[in-house]
């Protein structure tokens, strides 16, 4: 029985796809990554099953949409104030008959039984907002929600939503020939998301096979994209899909709808005066309904919590916003996601930093061997600086004061280099312990000492040079120096 207070009104509708309920392998075109068997209905062409779901699709946000009631809006602060307008309702909705198996025969043949259509009852969420068409703080251009909503959301959706810690691409239609009146660049891929709903140790990860159908509104049309993400049922998917998704992972339904639209800018709508320059504002909406089967069902744990929803726009925001720092390439397109537990837009620096060092140097090595680098240069520095002799290394003699193979210090130097995938060999890891016991000799005695006597200038030459050889002395001749600079 559904809530009486999300019942806002009942209508009849004929969509056949565009629903919660799962598709059914009859109802997908055919595709190398999906179920080959199936029963012996023909399967759909994929053009006229791309056609029926975009036109369900934009019927649903335009007829249906516009008439669920206001609930509740929240404001997600930042500096363009946005306010995110959540309604709900319930729709009576005519079932599409399905199959049923049936337990096998005596003769290894399995009949199924074709279920009669019944009504069943829908509940939707759907969030609306508007941002103004600029790439500042607290919104985002048109260029950038096509970018990042109309080709790479769902894959990018791990990176900023809290509850999504895994996206799989199973596969993606070649819909190159598809020609659908009124749409253009039309795409169909076929993805495995997996949601986070609790600890992992109370609560099994939430799978939901999905179906992402996207395009573009045609060029004499206003400018406009749908994303429609609709429910695959398990058996459609082929044998072994279990294997990209965490073990014991409950199979759930998620349908989604988003449409985006540039609009001139309302009006009597004022904006902020940072905001101010902006002709045009981008309308979001994005209708849910989503079912996570187990237990939680009947808690009535969905998606559709309303500060989750608007949680939801401030977080892609706030992840727009960290993109524009990071050039596009190749190397951090799609940035692996954090692994806490926490909203994922409090960690776009750290992505930042780490598609930065996967430009600039495909492998990294934090141990001792780069502290000591770090060191040996700075001293290098200040000695050339004042015109002083070169710093120690660890010569042939010297090296058979390094630890032994088995000393701890080697072996946690050599797994430290494993994690960062660099092959670090034991004379290498000893080589850099050695340097290190000696730099770090260095700096507790405070003085800079030299390879042997032969090495070491004459004195005319030290008294020419006069070089410091201590670091007090070094700090000394620095002050000095700018003090000098200072008087003249």
């Amino acid at each position: 029985m559904a809530d009486p207070r999300l019942v806002a009104f009942r209508v009849q509708s004929q969509r056949k796809l565009v629903s919660p309920l799962p598709l059914q392998i009859d109802c997908l075109p055919l595709h190398d990554n999906l179920a080959s068997t199936g029963h012996a209905l023909a399967r759909p062409t994929l053009q006229p099953f791309l056609r029926t779901i975009l036109t369900e699709g934009m019927e649903f946000i335009h007829d249906s949409v516009p008439n669920f009631p206001r609930c509740k809006t929240i404001d997600i602060g930042g500096p363009a104030k946005t306010e995110v307008v959540i309604s709900k309702a319930v729709l009576d909705i005519k079932k599409r008959p399905f199959m049923v198996p049936r337990p096998r025969e005596a003769s290894g043949e399995r009949r199924d039984e074709q279920v009669e259509p019944q009504n069943i009852q829908e509940s939707w969420v759907v969030r609306k907002s508007i941002h103004p068409n600029l790439p500042l703080t607290g919104t985002a251009s048109w260029e950038e929600f096509r970018a990042w909503v109309h080709t790479q959301y769902i894959l990018n959706a791990k990176l900023f939503l809290n509850h999504v810690c895994e996206v799989a691409l199973v596969g993606h239609y070649d819909c190159a020939d598809v020609q659908v009146p009124g749409f253009t660049d039309i795409s169909a891929q076929v993805c495995l998301m997996v949601h986070r709903v609790g600890p992992r140790v109370l609560i099994n990860r939430r799978v939901f096979p999905v179906l992402v159908v996207s395009a573009q509104r045609s060029a004499s049309l206003s400018p406009g994209f749908i994303q429609i993400q609709l429910p695959i049922h398990p058996d459609a998917l082929h044998t072994g899909w279990e294997r990209y998704v965490p073990p014991n992972s409950v199979v759930g339904q998620h349908t989604s709808i988003q449409f985006l639209r540039l609009a001139p800018l309302g009006q009597g709508r004022t904006l902020y005066k940072r905001f101010a320059r902006a002709t045009s504002e981008i309308h979001w909406t994005v209708a849910f309904a989503s079912t996570f089967e187990g237990r939680l069902n009947n808690l009535r744990r969905t998606a559709d919590s309303p500060q989750l929803l608007a949680d939801e726009v401030k977080w892609f925001l706030e992840w727009v916003k960290c993109r524009r720092k990071v050039p596009v390439t190749c190397h951090n397109l799609i940035t692996p996601a954090p692994s806490k537990i926490t909203p994922n837009y409090r960690y776009c620096n750290h992505h930042r930093r780490r598609a930065r060092d996967a430009v600039r140097t495909p492998s990294r090595f934090d141990g001792a061997v780069s502290s000591l680098m770090d060191m040996v240069e700075q001293f290098d520095r200040r000695l050339r600086q004042f015109g002083s002799r070169q710093p120690r290394t660890c010569t042939s003699d010297q090296s058979q004061n390094r630890p032994p193979a088995d000393d701890p210090r080697v072996t946690k130097a050599i797994r430290t280099a494993r994690l960062y995938n660099v092959e670090l060999s034991r004379e290498a890891a000893q080589e850099g312990v050695a340097q290190e016991d000696l730099c770090r000799q260095d700096t507790r005695s405070g003085v800079l000492t030299w390879e042997n006597a032969s090495q070491m200038p004459s004195e005319a030459s030290h008294q020419q040079n006069a070089g410091p050889s201590t670091l007090r002395e070094i700090h000394r001749a620095e002050s000095s120096r700018a003090d000098e600079q200072s008087q003249v």
